[in-house]
């Protein structure tokens, strides 16, 4: 027992990664400056060996001013059995595929990423993935709700450079970018329920590599004196040269995204348009530095700019 308790102590440690990063933040819309300087992240994970076709994922994410109450990230264990796999615990669900090198989250990602308490099977089938599971209900918690919201996915490597794929959700009301509305509208006695989709496509030809996404919901969400039925979508494009030097292009697009809902009102507008560019450079052992603008638009027709520059150390 002390040998296979220290075997998996000694893979825990061995599959260790540390990210730390540093974000200095500024920007200007409809006229009003803003700046700030935030110890963006800590993301600690690490995975290790149970048993034979068992594996555990630990996961602990830090972000202050959004993560400081809550950094228990991933906890899960996985299985495997010939093709099959059965995943439980609290990871992200494969809602999405955001691949990105700018600092900031594309708009995709902020209305689409999930991260509950579920169980999840798949099966690989040659160059086929199908996933499938239940979550957690983060809509009206103290109803003590079980796993009864569920999400599918497929995603097809065509060939080892081109990745394509689409994904159903129950309730895109659950996800991290749209629960704040979800809760509102259900405190407010709305119904707060209406199914996403989404599909994506992952192209790499050299060092050159391009990124595709949209995502929206099926039906209109109603709630006060409007309704609306969020989308968002993107094009991102990335290039790297030599070993140390990398930048990217990206435009994307919202259509209805609102964060909030107070007084009958929809709030917190995410920007209707973005166009950003970064660059990025990476030292030795680790360390990266990057560079972010964007400009943005919004429905109401304001405008702004967004500069943000990073520090990056993995371990």
């Amino acid at each position: 027992m002390a040998v296979e308790r220290a075997s998996w102590v000694e893979e825990a440690l061995a599959s260790s990664s540390l990210l730390l990063e540093v974000e200095a933040l500024g920007s200007s819309v409809a006229g009003e400056p803003a700046s700030d300087l935030v110890w963006a992240t800590v993301d600690w994970e690490t995975f290790f060996s149970s048993g034979e076709g068992l594996q555990w994922h630990v996961g602990l994410l830090w972000e202050q001013d959004s993560r400081e109450e809550d950094p228990l990230d991933r906890l899960s264990v996985r299985g495997e059995w010939n093709q099959l796999g059965l995943t439980v615990g609290r990871f992200y669900q494969p809602v999405g595929r955001f691949d990105s090198m700018f600092i900031s989250d594309p708009l995709t990602l902020e209305l689409g990423e999930l991260n509950q308490t579920s169980v999840m099977v798949d099966a690989q089938l040659g160059s086929l993935l199908a996933q499938a599971g239940l979550f957690r209900s983060s809509l009206g918690v103290e109803d003590e709700q079980g796993l009864e919201e569920g999400y599918a996915a497929l995603t097809w490597e065509l060939r080892e450079s081109v990745v394509v794929g689409g994904y159903w959700l129950n309730n895109l009301l659950e996800t991290d970018g749209l629960v704040e509305l979800g809760s509102a509208l259900v405190d407010a006695d709305h119904v707060a329920s209406a199914a996403g989709w989404g599909g994506f496509v992952a192209v790499e030809a050299g060092d050159i590599r391009v990124n595709a996404d949209w995502l929206g919901a099926v039906d209109s969400v109603h709630g006060g004196a409007r309704d609306g039925q969020p989308s968002a979508w993107q094009v991102e494009c990335g290039c790297v040269w030599g070993e140390h030097w990398s930048a990217g292009v990206r435009f994307e697009r919202s259509d209805e995204f609102f964060a909030g809902y107070e007084l009958g009102e929809w709030t917190d507008a995410f920007a209707e348009r973005r166009i950003g560019v970064a660059v990025a450079y990476a030292f030795e052992a680790g360390l990266s530095c990057g560079l972010e603008m964007m400009q943005l638009t919004f429905a109401d027709g304001s405008e702004g700019e967004r500069a943000a520059v990073q520090v990056a150390q993995s371990f």
